[in-house]
């Protein structure tokens, strides 16, 4: 009856038709029943959520587990030729060395060795290892390639976010297990390589060449969605280096990393592209320089953007970066946005508009300066880690010293210069290098005045 009843309602499922006491009259008319139809939703909540898990559980990517499920209940009941030729059929349909490498795969591997294990050791006659030596080696394969995965999910978010290093955390990262050759099979290899690029403060090109070579060598052996994955740690390092640590001669490699990773639908989930991919993307192709391929970018995939928010303020922002690149000042400032949840767009678009005013001349300059710190101060003080605030604050002191410069004052411009070089950890780098050519060559041509 309370099935009949609430599909009576489908589809509109109107508040006020879901009110208790109006499903207590209709199913129980002129009776007041406590508990009745509590215990009634509770077994119909309990009978979805079965529901649901079975339903769930057919998707393709639980079909080793099924398959394994049904192993053990041949081994339950003792149908061993037949719960041996299964568990060799899972091994050819799952573990076959034509199969995508993954994690998972070394986990399946794992699990279907113990499962091996488990039937031999119930019949133990003290003779054989009982598949022990294979459940070790997969155990210990498996075991390294997720702590490797985990290790570097969490020394690129390092990059980004405040993070507390445990005791635990800060033993994985300083031990090195050897509990499998680095060269075992090409997920190690790759791990550890990314492991070891992300340790270093400053990796050479040739070791981010190396790795991309490796990644592309091996597209067709890697399951898709870890291949995506490896390129996102490239990637984000390669980021990270360029525009906090001034590794400029990246500039290339990156930007053939982002047209690979495009072409290959790396950087799209659910055919979306994420925010700050988007932003980053669009740079990186300006400052290879590459502008017309950043514009058509910025149009192909303004419509892709990821999120239901903001997706207006994103395109616009990079639009701006794209007509700031053309020289178009006034049209970039006209359609930066003022405000944006996003930090790291907000932080960008912000500088943005200090470089476009500079470029015109603004009067008000040092004002704007100023108040970007003030953003800058607040913002560490919640959530801004200490290197994005100390890159943040360099921008705007340099940026300073280049205003009150005179053009033309070659010997503190060259100053400017040697300071800017000399911390790392600046933003917009390069162009402040070359505002302060500029400066030492006359300075520029001060447009006009913009409030």
């Amino acid at each position: 009856r309370l099935f009949s009843l609430l599909k009576s309602l489908y589809p509109e499922y109107k508040t006020k038709d879901l009110q208790k006491e109006r499903i207590y009259g209709l199913l129980y008319p002129g009776n007041v029943i406590k508990g009745k139809l509590e215990k009634t939703a509770a077994e119909l909540n309990k009978l979805i959520r079965e529901y649901l898990i079975w339903k769930a559980f057919q998707t393709r990517e639980n079909e080793f587990q099924k398959a394994l499920i049904w192993s053990s209940v041949l081994d339950k009941f003792s149908l061993n030729e037949r719960y041996d030729l299964f568990l060799n059929r899972i091994e050819k349909d799952y573990l076959s060395t034509e199969a995508p490498l993954s994690p998972a795969f070394f986990y399946h591997r794992f699990l279907l060795e113990y499962q091996r294990h488990h039937a031999l050791g119930k019949a133990n006659d003290a003779k054989g290892d009982t598949n022990l030596t294979a459940t070790i080696d997969s155990l210990s394969t498996f075991f390294e390639i997720y702590r490797l995965e985990l290790l570097n999910r969490f020394l690129s978010q390092q990059l980004v976010a405040k993070l507390e290093v445990s005791p635990s955390i800060r033993h994985n990262l300083d031990t090195i297990f050897n509990l499998v050759p680095e060269d075992a099979n090409i997920l190690l290899k790759i791990s550890s390589l990314i492991f070891k690029l992300l340790n270093k403060n400053s990796p050479s090109l040739e070791e981010f060449s190396t790795l991309r070579l490796l990644l592309q060598e091996n597209e067709s052996r890697i399951a898709p969605v870890y291949m995506a994955e490896y390129h996102t740690y490239l990637r984000n390092f390669c980021t990270f280096l360029i525009y906090n640590a001034g590794q400029e001669h990246l500039i290339p490699e990156l930007h053939q990393l982002h047209k690979y990773s495009i072409e290959r639908g790396h950087l799209l989930v659910d055919n979306s592209l994420q925010p700050n991919s988007y932003l980053n993307i669009t740079r990186n192709a300006i400052w290879a320089g590459n502008l017309p391929w950043a514009i058509s970018f910025v149009e192909d995939f303004k419509d892709k953007i990821a999120g239901e928010t903001e997706k207006r303020e994103f395109y616009l922002i990079n639009k701006a970066q794209c007509l700031y690149a053309q020289g178009d000042f006034d049209a970039a400032l006209d359609i930066l946005p003022p405000t944006s949840d996003n930090a790291t767009y907000y932080r960008f678009a912000r500088r943005l508009e200090l470089m476009c005013h500079y470029e015109l001349g603004s009067g008000n300059i040092i004002g704007k300066i100023e108040a970007f710190k003030m953003l800058i101060r607040r913002a560490s003080e919640k959530f801004l880690t200490a290197d994005l605030r100390d890159q943040n604050n360099a921008f705007a002191n340099f940026l300073y010293q280049i205003v009150v410069t005179t053009p033309g004052d070659e010997k503190r411009a060259s100053k400017i210069a040697e300071r800017i070089k000399d911390k790392t950890n600046v933003a917009e780098t390069r162009w402040l290098l070359l505002k302060v050519a500029e400066l030492s060559e006359g300075g520029k041509i001060w447009k006009k005045s913009r409030g």
